[in-house]
């Protein structure tokens, strides 16, 4: 694997800043499908960070957050 052709996903929980996932791709296609499958907030108590490093150095970074279930729009009658 050719360094300069390294993509990585990182995944964080919360404001923990350790890095709880690393994903290395060599494949950019493989890469942006694999950033994309993260649609939920996973074992995070409020939100995960999920980072896509490309080899052009840039980022593109997304927050899940966790629904908070007691705020409910809809009023029970």
């Amino acid at each position: 694997m050719n360094k300069s052709n390294i993509y990585k996903i990182t995944s964080e929980y919360d404001s923990n800043s350790d890095t709880r996932q690393t994903f290395i791709f060599n494949d950019p296609l493989e890469a942006f499908r694999s950033y994309e499958k993260f649609t939920d907030w996973g074992f995070a108590d409020e939100y995960s960070t999920v980072n896509l490093f490309t080899p052009e150095g840039r980022t593109y970074s997304k927050t899940l957050f966790r629904p908070n279930f007691n705020e409910t729009p809809i009023a029970k009658k």
